[in-house]
């Protein structure tokens, strides 16, 4: 079981014994230290080992994959700007649906759906970005 805290750590728990955290992962992408917004998990097939973690903040989306010291390691992806409120994922597509808040930079909210691409460093690349713009009653 994961679980996303307002430091931006992930704590990783087994559901049989949830007094006891079993890992936990530190935010790597520098000193920004935003709330958790979701924290995804990857199942692999056993034949392509993208098995990982999706984490995303108020402000970037993080892919964490075990390296050879079986110890999460973060990539940054290059996402589209703004402040994210929701992000799922896909499996057999291997695409990201991250949702935007509306700012002052962009008034409407947003759903953005990216490829996620596994190559030498994890990619994404836009396929469609849809806007709502909230109105109200």
């Amino acid at each position: 079981m994961y679980c996303g805290l307002q430091n931006g750590e992930v704590m990783i728990f087994d559901i049989r014994n949830t007094k006891e955290v079993i890992e936990s992962i530190c935010p790597t992408n520098g000193s920004q230290k935003c709330p958790i917004v979701s924290v995804v998990s990857i199942p692999s097939p056993a034949d392509n080992g993208n098995e990982g973690l999706l984490v995303s903040t108020l402000q970037c989306i993080t892919y964490y994959k075990r390296d050879t010291k079986n110890k999460f390691v973060g990539d940054l992806l290059e996402t589209p700007p703004g402040a994210l409120s929701s992000v799922s994922y896909e499996h057999d597509r291997s695409q990201i649906l991250a949702s935007y808040k509306p700012n002052t930079k962009f008034p409407k909210e947003r759903h953005v759906l990216m490829n996620l691409n596994f190559e030498e460093k994890p990619t994404v690349s836009t396929v469609s970005t849809f806007e709502v713009e909230l109105i109200s009653i």
